[in-house]
């Protein structure tokens, strides 16, 4: 299974939106095939011409990291920006916010596993059943970013940010399959978790740092949280949704 750059990520678009609740992530297995089969349907829906839908004009407000280093950085700007390269329907990744995103949630409790249970035996477990290592999430991304640098290095000559994109795509493949070491966790746990945590920064709520001015959910057609349509119900039966969409920081 193939693994396409925008295809991989515009259609879970639901999932993503439904994965961010009050600031906290979990981890949750994402297949490829689910997500080409969801990516071809979003991606017949999207109508790049809609004014609504394309990406904002406005440059980027410049924001620090907390969690990653330099080279983690490097590395997650790299695949969040392989994933959502900028088009005529939205910014790149890193200009949506997505990277930032996932620096503040391995910054903080998510990223500590702290509604987690991280306590042994540490046998294999079912897909199921969640999430089966010793690592945190945040040392699950410490622990895989240098290893796959490393194949990358080893492979191509270059490290994962220097690499062509159908390099790119060769290596997340790796990932899912085991082909290209991920370090100490078990063959596509570090993909699932990057591809889960890219949609949530790219289709969650813009009040924790990603999906900037609500991009994707423009994009999508999505009303965020407005709480109350019986004024809309009438009007916009059975068309576009093209209200500007609403955050949780818009109703505070």
């Amino acid at each position: 299974m193939t693994i396409k750059r925008r295809e991989f990520v515009v259609g879970a678009g639901v999932l993503g939106v439904a994965s961010v609740a009050g600031g906290s992530i979990a981890p949750q297995p994402a297949s490829a095939e689910h997500a080409m089969q969801m990516g071809k349907k979003q991606t017949a829906q999207a109508s790049p011409s809609t004014p609504a839908q394309t990406a904002t004009s406005t440059p980027p407000e410049k924001r620090t990291y907390t969690f990653f280093n330099p080279d983690e950085a490097t590395w997650v700007e790299a695949a969040v920006n392989h994933m959502i390269p900028a088009d005529d329907l939205t910014a790149s990744g890193v200009d949506l916010g997505v990277a930032y995103f996932i620096d503040q949630q391995l910054a903080g409790g998510f990223g500590q596993g702290g509604k987690m249970f991280m306590q042994g035996p540490w046998h294999p477990g079912l897909p199921q059943q969640g999430w089966q290592v010793r690592l945190s999430p945040a040392e699950a991304y410490r622990a895989a970013i240098p290893a796959i640098n490393a194949y990358c290095t080893k492979t191509y000559g270059k490290d994962f940010s220097s690499i062509t994109e159908s390099q790119r795509d060769e290596v997340l493949n790796g990932l899912g399959t085991g082909k290209v070491d991920s370090g100490p966790l078990p063959a596509g746990l570090f993909l699932d978790l990057l591809y889960q945590n890219v949609m949530e920064g790219f289709f969650g709520d813009p009040a924790y740092g990603g999906n900037r001015n609500k991009a994707a959910w423009k994009m999508i057609g999505y009303t965020g949280a407005t709480g109350n349509f019986v004024d809309a119900i009438e009007s916009y039966w059975n068309k576009p949704y093209t209200e500007e969409p609403q955050s949780i920081a818009d109703l505070s």
